[in-house]
């Protein structure tokens, strides 16, 4: 089964402002064992994605909710179910330097 993501970016474009509407939102903890934890992954499937201006808006709009941690989810693939090999693919698996880039530095 293949899955395709024709329009991520306007996906993206709508729920960074869906986000950005409801104005400043309390990340919920969430707990099943005793362990809390409050934060947000922020999941792109272009290689650029995570450096362009939406990427820095999504990742403000992530900001606002006050979670305390971030990850940034960088996507391989296999090429079906019963492949044993996992690589990044050139098309949909975002760049080191746009990953980078989507980091904050001190």
């Amino acid at each position: 089964m293949k899955f395709s993501y024709p329009n991520s970016r306007a996906w993206l474009f709508v729920a960074s402002a869906i986000l950005a509407l409801a104005g400043p939102i309390q990340a919920q903890t969430q707990t099943q064992s005793g362990f809390i934890y409050n934060g947000i992954t922020h999941v792109s499937f272009q290689p650029a994605e995570y450096a362009t201006s939406q990427g820095v808006d999504s990742r403000t709009a992530l900001a606002a909710t006050n979670a305390s941690w971030a990850g940034v989810l960088v996507t391989q693939y296999q090429a079906n179910a019963s492949a044993t090999v996992i690589s990044a693919d050139s098309q949909r698996t975002p760049t080191d330097q746009a990953s980078m880039n989507s980091m904050p530095r001190e």
